[in-house]
């Protein structure tokens, strides 16, 4: 069994023992109650994000999940997301969200993808955690040289380079009982940006970032 097999596991059965700890928490507890409108997301990923949710919530709030459909509405309609464009995801995306576990240990996952014209899948291994964990700015810079050099060497003619990686979590509307609402997305953060604008000028390709959520994924060019 490989180093990187263990580490997996390790933080797997830290997620459980973590979540069992969290389900002894009264305020936890209490968002358990709430009520949610329409689909829900699986029990795992629920109680990911009532655990991340820093909301003071009133029990009578209701709980919505936002569709790709509704995120394009307010991107149009607000400049609330700045410059991150918002996109349906596509297979290779939904394959990544899978790696994530979201019903059993939702975790973000990351890769490195090279596009190319030639649409070939070219891709970094996978790796179980988020861009900056257990990685540093020049070990990421250099896996990007890497990539790109080998792929060039096989003769494809590279557009940009993709740091892609999961935002285990719900896009959701919370509506209180005084008839206010709140917003919970997520896009890329400011340290995602921040990695953006790091790499981009060590890269002679543009750089993109990219954070897949299960009903959509944000990007930004850099």
């Amino acid at each position: 069994m490989n180093w990187t097999v263990l580490t997996n596991l390790a933080n797997f059965f830290n997620g459980i023992l973590g979540l069992s700890l969290d389900l002894s928490n009264a305020n936890l507890w209490r968002k358990l109650q709430l009520k949610w409108r329409g689909p829900k997301p699986p029990l795992a990923l629920r109680l990911k994000f009532l655990k991340d949710t820093k909301l003071n919530l009133s029990s009578k709030a209701t709980i919505r999940q936002l569709t790709y459909e509704a995120l394009l509405y307010i991107q149009e309609q607000t400049n609330y997301f700045n410059r991150q464009e918002i996109n349906e995801n596509k297979k290779e995306d939904r394959e990544l969200l899978k790696e994530s576990w979201l019903g059993l240990y939702p975790h973000e996952v990351t890769l490195i993808r090279i596009a190319n014209l030639q649409n070939e899948d070219f891709c970094s291994p996978l790796h179980h955690g988020g861009p900056y964990r257990g990685a540093s700015l020049r070990g990421i810079r250099k896996q990007i040289s890497d990539l790109v050099f080998a792929a060039r060497k096989k003769g494809l003619s590279v557009t940009e380079v993709q740091i892609v990686h999961t935002h285990p979590s719900v896009e959701a509307i919370i509506e209180e009982d005084n008839n206010k609402s709140s917003f919970i997305f997520n896009g890329l953060s400011a340290g995602d940006q921040e990695l953006g604008r790091m790499i981009a000028p060590f890269v002679p390709y543009p750089v993109r970032i990219k954070a897949v959520t299960p009903v959509a994924n944000y990007s930004m060019l850099f």
